[in-house]
């Protein structure tokens, strides 16, 4: 796991299997003078994020297996489903590290606590999801009634949860429109039958 991190971001110059020597930029090669993104901040491995933070201090990294030092200018993003706080007290994220990344802090409620959202987002999944535009039959949207079951939840999987739900919903759909019907059992209390399970496991593959 800390060596597929490692390999990710900084590259790999050199390789013991010869099939592998050909060079490979990393995320902070692709990343320098533009954005990068780090999703799940908290979940990075120690080790990563003590280079990281001397990345971020000295501005330089040098490909795995090379002596070449790389310039890296770039603007962090960083997100996390905790607050920066509790990953600190929770020894998942170094203080330090926090330090270095948080020149403004955005805190972005949860879904459940802002679910006037949960409409324009359902509009844009259905809108994203190539497997729902692959369909014979075009999603158009969901009904109000399905929206209204959406939005009593409390969906403790947050937005990512919205999304699978849509796309599940979605491909068990037999007309345009999402129908409470559609929802997984999580909202309905019924279990989906063999056949929905294979409608499913079938848009899934055409993905």
């Amino acid at each position: 796991m800390k060596s597929g991190w490692k390999r990710s971001f900084s590259a790999t110059k050199w390789t013991p299997f010869p099939a592998l020597c050909a060079t490979g930029a990393g995320k902070l090669d692709y990343a320098n003078g533009g954005t990068l993104y780090l999703d799940g901040i908290g979940d990075m491995p120690p080790e990563f994020q003590r280079k990281l933070l001397r990345v971020l201090q000295e501005h330089t990294f040098s490909p795995i297996g090379s002596r070449e030092v790389h310039q890296f200018h770039t603007r962090i993003i960083a997100s996390a489903n905790r607050t920066s706080d509790e990953l600190v007290q929770s020894g998942l994220l170094r203080q330090d590290l926090l330090y270095r990344l948080n020149a403004v802090e955005i805190h972005m409620p949860r879904l459940r606590e802002r679910r006037a959202d949960i409409p324009l987002l359902c509009s844009h999944f259905i809108s994203r999801s190539s497997t729902l535009r692959n369909k014979r039959v075009r999603i158009r949207g969901v009904t109000d009634e399905a929206l209204e079951i959406l939005c009593a939840h409390t969906f403790p999987g947050n937005v990512r949860e919205l999304a699978n739900t849509i796309e599940y919903a979605g491909i068990v759909a037999s007309g345009e429109w999402i129908r409470p019907k559609d929802l997984p059992y999580q909202f309905t209390n019924a279990r989906p039958g063999l056949g929905e399970v294979e409608r499913v496991l079938a848009g899934k593959t055409l993905q």
